[in-house]
Order: structure tokens, then C-alpha cells, then sequence
């Protein structure tokens, strides 16, 4: 029976997802007289292009021959997993510091930044530590695991006015960390997108825009990166309510939708910059500008150069200590700009 829903509207026979404007129809079932449909990511991007009860007789599985059980190395292996944990730990502390040391943030579809008074109130923390015990093939497995080893630590921030929910997610495979150490796979399309429907149940459960950074300690793989980020032959398209990047396999390496003009303020959290450091970058270019428009409006500028509004802010009041010709005035109902003085 073909998938969808009462009224027509159609779902993917793979992944289960709507297939509408946002997640367009790639193609049906390639086996004679089948109409199952499947979205552009699966046919396109995933190579699926049989339904899942035809992939069984179309593409059967070869099943690799079972080889001996692998030799744990435990003192290896907790070198290796505590080196990781630390990674993890990393990506979150800077993330959660960046925003912190923020006492605003921008808003979506507003030109106007948020004022934040009190981060703390808006904090909650995860973790998977108790899949981690689970997993672990050594006697420590009964250690405190959040000291020891990646437990894919979350950081939520949740805004109810406006709606928004900003966070920094550790999405490595835990179970291929411990067994295949520093030989694990970059994440598959599959992760991301369970990892995407997770998100999607959030922003929808607080009725709010989803922010998101995903990191992963082995990358992800090209099929990740052609959904939320795009090629040339497949433009990634935007979510209604959730927008995310991926991180890794280096804290730095920051991959986005350039198109995505929900996601591109609030980068600089992801990316791991200090704001004095944004706010460096944030001033050269603001002059940059100025010397080309003769005045810059700080909240627009922010936006389209993806700055967070309180580098821009810190940059101008930078630019008008240092130079002299240089004037910033706040306009009713525009917002602060930088122009030069008469």
C-alpha cells in the first residue's frame, strides 16, 4: 500500500518523512508497478531507490564473513576515550561560555536582539552516560563514565518569549567509539536524520524555532553535509522549525546552509571564537562597510555578515574610541548605526 495520509498528502516509504515543498518527491520505487514514493534526500542523496519491502529482493545484503572477536587494549582504549571526552567537553564549554558572556543574543525574522538577564534560568543540561555503561567492555564499565569517556553531552538554552531554543549537541556513535576507536566512521545521513526528528519533536513539543550546533568527534560523511548544507547538484532546503550546523571532526570546523538566514547569527557560538575575537573580525569589516555606505545600520549588518549584535555593538563603540570621524547614534524605530561625522 502506497504511504501517505488521509486528505493525499504523501509521506516517504523510507524515512517516513512528508514529502511537501520542504522535502520535495525524489521518485518512486524503481520496481515494476510500484508507486511508493521517496524524498529527494533518500533517492538523491542516500542512493535508495527501492521501497523497503523491494530493497530486501532487489539489493540483498552481503553479509561479511564473522571474524574473530577483537582484542580489547583497556588501557588504550581509555586513553583513547578520555581524549575524546574531552573534545566533547570542549565544543560544549565554549559554546556555553560564548553565549553566556552574551547579555543578548538575535532574534529570527527580528531586527531587534534579545536581552538576556539571567542564563542560568534558561540552562538544561543531558547527556547519553547511561548507553555509555552499557556499551563499555572492560570493568571500569561501572566508572562514572561523565569523568571518563564522550557521553554526547547536550546544552539547551529554552526561550519562551519569543519561542526559541538554542543548542549544542555531542551526536557521535558511542558504540563505534568503543569498539573501533579512532578507526570509527564519519556519521551516516541515517544519524543526522534521527537526530533531525528528535529536534523537529522539541521545537514542535514548545511550539519554537530550533536553533541547533551537532557535533560529531569522527565528522560526518558527505550525505550529511549534501542534506544540511548543500552541493551543487542537490541545494539544501530550510526546515520549518529546526536549523542546524554541523561540527567536527575539529571544534572549529563549522559547515552551514548559506541560505539558512536563521542559522547564520548565531554561528559564531558554534564556531568557538571568544567575543573579543569575533568582535576583531567584526571590526574590520564594519569599517570596511562604512568607507563604502557612509553609514551602517548595526542590526542589518550583524545579520547579513552573521555576527552576533553584541560583537557589532562592541565593534562600533571600538571604532568611535579610536577614531575621531566617526559618530554612533541610535534612530527611533531603526535601531543603532555607525556613520561618519559631519
Amino acid at each position: 500500500m502506497a504511504a501517505g495520509r488521509p486528505g493525499g498528502t504523501r509521506q516517504c516509504c523510507l524515512c517516513g518523512r512528508e514529502i511537501s515543498a520542504n522535502l520535495p518527491l525524489g521518485g518512486t520505487c524503481q520496481h515494476a508497478g510500484c508507486p511508493e514514493p521517496i524524498c529527494r534526500t533518500c533517492f538523491a542523496v542516500r542512493g535508495r531507490k527501492f521501497c523497503v519491502a523491494h530493497s530486501q529482493t532487489e539489493q540483498p545484503a552481503v553479509e561479511p564473513p564473522p571474524g574473530p572477536p577483537p582484542v580489547v587494549d583497556s588501557e588504550a582504549l581509555w586513553a583513547f576515550l578520555r581524549e575524546a571526552r574531552a573534545a566533547e567537553l570542549n565544543f560544549i564549554s565554549r559554546f556555553q561560555s560564548n553565549t553566556e558572556t552574551r547579555p543578548s543574543i538575535p532574534i529570527p525574522d527580528s531586527e531587534k536582539p534579545l536581552n538576556v538577564r539571567n542564563w542560568a534560568e534558561l540552562r538544561s543540561m543531558s547527556d547519553e552516560a547511561p548507553d555509555m555503561k552499557r556499551l563499555l567492555p572492560v570493568p571500569r564499565a561501572t566508572s562514572d563514565v561523565r569523568t571518563l569517556c564522550p557521553v554526547n553531552p547536550a546544552c539547551r538554552y529554552t526561550i519562551r518569549k519569543p519561542p526559541l531554543i538554542l543548542e549544542a549537541r555531542g551526536c557521535s556513535d558511542l558504540g563505534a567509539l568503543v569498539r573501533d576507536r579512532g578507526e570509527a566512521r564519519p556519521l551516516a545521513l541515517d544519524a543526522l536524520l534521527k537526530t533531525l526528528r528528535d529536534l523537529d519533536a522539541a521545537a514542535t513539543r514548545n511550539a519554537s524555532t530550533l536553533i541547533a550546533g551537532l557535533f560529531s568527534l569522527t565528522g560526518w560523511d558527505d550525505g550529511c553535509v549534501a542534506h544540511l548544507v548543500g552541493n551543487p547538484t542537490h541545494p539544501a532546503l530550510v526546515e520549518p522549525r529546526v536549523s542546524a550546523c554541523l561540527i567536527g571532526p575539529a571544534v572549529g570546523l563549522v559547515r552551514s546552509n548559506p541560505t539558512d538566514r536563521r542559522l547564520q547569527p548565531f554561528l559564531p557560538l558554534f564556531r568557538g571564537e571568544t567575543l573579543a575575537e569575533e568582535t576583531a573580525r567584526c571590526k574590520a569589516d564594519l569599517l570596511g562597510e562604512l568607507l563604502a555606505l557612509d553609514r551602517v545600520f548595526l542590526n542589518p549588518f550583524a545579520r547579513d555578515h552573521q555576527f552576533t549584535p553584541q560583537a557589532a555593538s562592541a565593534a562600533a563603540r571600538d571604532l568611535t574610541r579610536e577614531r575621531d570621524d566617526v559618530d554612533l547614534v541610535d534612530l527611533p524605530e531603526i535601531g543603532p548605526a555607525l556613520k561618519w561625522r559631519k
